[in-house]
């Protein structure tokens, strides 16, 4: 996680200071810099979710991607249970 925070540093998409509660941590910040890179990256998400559905229906798509979003959430839950409630 530094590094990939390093990385966004260095392209000035992040800035990084520390909580005033508690030096020990840092408050991170998106720059206007970074907030164009989201919005660009954002489209060509876009762009690329668009062109993979292109042979599905509105109503197919809808479907996939609920089976998908069950598919994950039943795999990597959001807030998994202890070990002992399993």
């Amino acid at each position: 996680m530094v590094a990939v925070l390093n990385e966004l540093a260095d392209t000035e998409c992040i800035r990084r200071e520390p909580d005033p509660a508690d030096r020990r941590r840092n408050v991170i910040t998106l720059t206007p810099t970074g907030r164009r890179r989201l919005e660009r990256l954002d489209v060509l998400i876009a762009d690329a979710q668009r062109e993979l559905l292109a042979p599905l229906d509105p109503a197919q798509q809808d479907e996939l991607t609920r089976l998908l979003t069950a598919l994950t959430e039943h795999h990597h839950p959001a807030h998994p249970r202890p070990r002992e409630e399993q």
